[in-house]
């Protein structure tokens, strides 16, 4: 038996340090993030650094051709807190 199977979760650290928008690395980091915090089995812990703390700021100017990134982080943020209201 796995030890997902036996309920154990394992603990995923991603650790953004680049610009919100110019770069894929934020955005790819992102959309990991949410597929992850989606996961029961996952306990998912994001680390913003430097110039990715610009993700978490509300009201962002959104350049034409990006995915705003205060949506993607706050989307991460609630799919992952969803099943511990449940409890």
């Amino acid at each position: 038996m796995s030890s997902i199977e036996q309920g154990a979760r394992k603990t995923i650290l991603l650790i953004l340090n680049e610009a919100a928008y110019g770069s894929e690395r934020t955005y790819n980091g992102l959309r990991l993030a949410g597929t992850l915090s989606r996961r029961q089995e996952v306990e998912l812990k994001l680390f913003l650094i430097g110039d990715a703390v610009s993700c978490a700021r509300s009201g962002q100017k959104v350049p034409p051709g990006y995915y705003s990134t205060e949506t993607m982080l706050a989307a991460a943020i609630r799919d992952f807190l969803a099943p511990l209201a449940l409890k």
